[in-house]
């Protein structure tokens, strides 16, 4: 199976999964990595405010990958689900 079909499949799953219980750490892993694997670096300002924090949270996530490969991306997405489903 191919990465774009294996992290189709792995994306699907989370999204739909209502049994997944993950913490807010590994859901803004699965964000960032998403995020980066279809646009690339972080394209957008970081939000302002003092009610935002869960769009900073998300914005420093994605940030945080600058440089890294969409490929890369897709790949540290698909392991981390494999991690996270297996345990």
């Amino acid at each position: 199976m191919n990465n774009d079909n294996e992290f189709d499949k792995c994306v699907e799953y989370i999204k739909n999964s209502k049994k997944m219980n993950i913490d807010n750490d590994t859901k803004l892993y699965f964000y960032a990595h998403y995020k980066q694997s279809l646009h690339g670096d972080c394209n957008i300002k970081r939000p302002v405010g003092l009610f935002n924090l869960s769009e900073k949270l998300k914005y420093d996530a994605w940030n945080n990958l600058k440089g890294l490969s969409k490929t890369q991306a897709k790949k540290n997405y698909i392991d981390k689900f494999n991690e996270v489903v297996k345990n």
